[in-house]
């Protein structure tokens, strides 16, 4: 079990344009948002090179797996 108090940042979104894609920084775990706003998208433009940390944890699902 994690008991980590995970600092997500986004790293990259999907191809399909539906969710980005995000790894805490503390434990190296995966995780996706889901459905993101138009603003939320265009920000994570940069994300692969460039990434930044989410703010709302509550909309975080971890991916299958974790890691």
């Amino acid at each position: 079990m994690n008991d980590c108090k995970h600092e997500w940042y986004i790293t990259d979104k999907t191809q399909q344009g539906k969710s980005l894609m995000v790894k805490c920084h503390k434990c190296e775990m995966f995780g996706f948002v889901e459905d993101p706003t138009k603003d939320e998208w265009r920000a994570a433009d940069k994300a692969e090179s460039e990434p930044y940390l989410w703010n709302d944890n509550s909309r975080v699902k971890i991916w299958p797996g974790g890691q």
